[in-house]
């Protein structure tokens, strides 16, 4: 029997912080411990307006389960925003 992806749940991560290694591998390995998958990724660094430095941008789709926990992911995901010092915001799109 045939599951229906609109069973499923759509979410929008957006990142945004200092460029540096290993971001996306950190994020990546929080969202598969949630069993999310990744459905599509935009990466890009861009100089900050008014400093020097190069800030690191990511949009992700992102697809899960009904069974999601979205707190319990949110939470885990601000933890590693602070560890990482970025912003990460986390939307359920419909």
């Amino acid at each position: 029997e045939e599951k229906s992806v609109s069973a499923g749940r759509r979410l929008k991560l957006a990142l945004v912080g200092h460029d540096r290694i290993g971001i996306v591998r950190e994020v990546s390995q929080v969202l598969a411990r949630h069993a999310v998958n990744v459905e599509k990724l935009e990466t890009h660094a861009a100089s900050a307006p008014m400093s020097a430095e190069t800030l690191f941008h990511a949009q992700a789709e992102l697809a899960a389960g009904p069974s999601l926990d979205a707190r319990a992911l949110k939470a885990e995901l601000e933890r590693l925003s602070d560890d990482l010092m970025v912003d990460i915001t986390l939307d359920e799109t419909i």
